[in-house]
């Protein structure tokens, strides 16, 4: 079964190596955040992303609310498309106009100068304004502004404004999600979790990724919702899909009914970056999770997971390191060739109650049930 494993991996790197050595040829693999600018304020052919993010109380009983953002300015650069179609083995000329068209808008964030330099201000609901540092690099951005907040024992979204002075049109609003010191949060990989991806095959991944429409897998929303019934459950989807599928995965969420919540995903500067190596996604969701953890160091978490690439080995890394925050751990099997066993041995040394390999959604009701039978959360 590792030998299996090997020729895989050893197929996705391949895959992957000559992904690169076509943007390589073409001068395509270096940084798309290249553009900068004296002028630090917005210009109005720029755009200005925000992630959602958390909120949460620090040990001084202050809320500080985080604040996402990349600014960008398109551009058209369609023989990046065209390049990424032919390792894809996709035919151009044979997609029908609907198909041509979501293929140019799943890669437009793809094919844009990343702005550096720009300030960002929001307004939050008190009509304080925050100032964001100047955007790196990348275009990116990030503060953890001082909020008030008269109810800090409930979830709440919080929302910022775009304040700038020269402000653009093509800014939407930030939002951080509050969640109180105590209670239970659902942390969820998107991939193969809650939509279909096929992570096994890079080729195929980003098929699934820049031509066909998203399909969530059957029964998960529901059973999301399930955990909320009360309305007192944080949620935070952290993957490794590049912050320029925010957009579509977003739209995803809200057509399937998921429970929205916090997203963190992952730096992609490079278009030979668009699939991770195995490192970087490992590296990317440990990080992300750990934050989550110590922010909220008092709240219980449930880790949602597949048995596809890292998810089993992550969880039960976090499970040994901070076994009073982790409730419990659920894996969807979604590897019918990997075995039950090989899964387990990343799980193996924590509470045999506390993770389950799941087959199905009723495995995952079931477990769940059982943990709230012997693990009652403060609220």
């Amino acid at each position: 079964m590792r030998e299996k494993n090997k020729t895989s991996q050893n197929t996705d790197q391949q895959q992957m190596r000559t992904l690169r050595k076509l943007f390589v040829a073409l001068g395509m693999a270096f940084p798309l955040a290249s553009a900068s600018s004296a002028e630090s304020h917005l210009k109005p052919d720029e755009f200005v992303m925000f992630l959602p993010d958390i909120a949460y109380q620090n040990d001084n009983g202050d809320i500080l609310a985080g604040i996402q953002t990349w600014v960008y300015e398109k551009e058209k650069r369609r023989g990046l498309t065209h390049i990424l179609a032919l390792f894809l083995g996709i035919d151009m000329s044979a997609l029908t106009a609907a198909e041509r068209r979501q293929l140019y808008a799943r890669t437009q964030l793809f094919r844009v100068d990343s702005e550096r330099g720009k300030e960002v201000f929001v307004q939050d609901e008190d009509n304080y304004i925050h100032k964001m540092p100047k955007t790196a690099s990348n275009g990116r951005s990030h503060i953890l502004a001082p909020v008030k907040l008269d109810n800090k024992q409930s979830i709440k979204r919080l929302y910022f404004y775009p304040a700038n002075i020269g402000k653009t049109n093509n800014a939407d609003i930030a939002v951080a999600i509050y969640a109180p010191p105590t209670g239970l949060s659902v942390i969820s990989d998107i991939d193969d979790t809650i939509k279909h991806s096929f992570v096994v095959d890079k080729r195929q991944l980003l098929i699934n990724t820049f031509l066909n429409d998203f399909t969530a897998i059957d029964q998960m929303a529901n059973f999301y919702r399930e955990i909320n019934i009360n309305n007192d459950v944080a949620y935070h989807y952290v993957s490794s899909s590049p912050i320029q599928l925010f957009p579509v995965l977003h739209e995803f969420m809200i057509e399937n009914n998921y429970p929205l919540g916090t997203m963190h995903l992952r730096e992609a500067t490079r278009w030979s970056d668009i699939v991770p190596l195995l490192k970087a996604s490992r590296t990317h969701k440990i990080r992300s999770i750990e934050r989550l953890l110590r922010a909220y160091p008092k709240r219980k978490f449930l880790l949602i997971g597949d048995s596809v690439e890292n998810d089993p080995a992550i969880y039960a890394d976090l499970g040994h390191r901070f076994p009073d925050q982790i409730y419990g751990i659920i894996i969807r099997h979604a590897t019918p060739k990997k075995s039950y066993i090989e899964i387990e041995r990343h799980l193996n040394g924590l509470d045999r109650k506390t993770w389950i390999i799941a087959s199905s959604v009723d495995d995952m009701r079931n477990f769940f049930k059982d943990l709230q039978s012997a693990n009652k959360i403060k609220q």
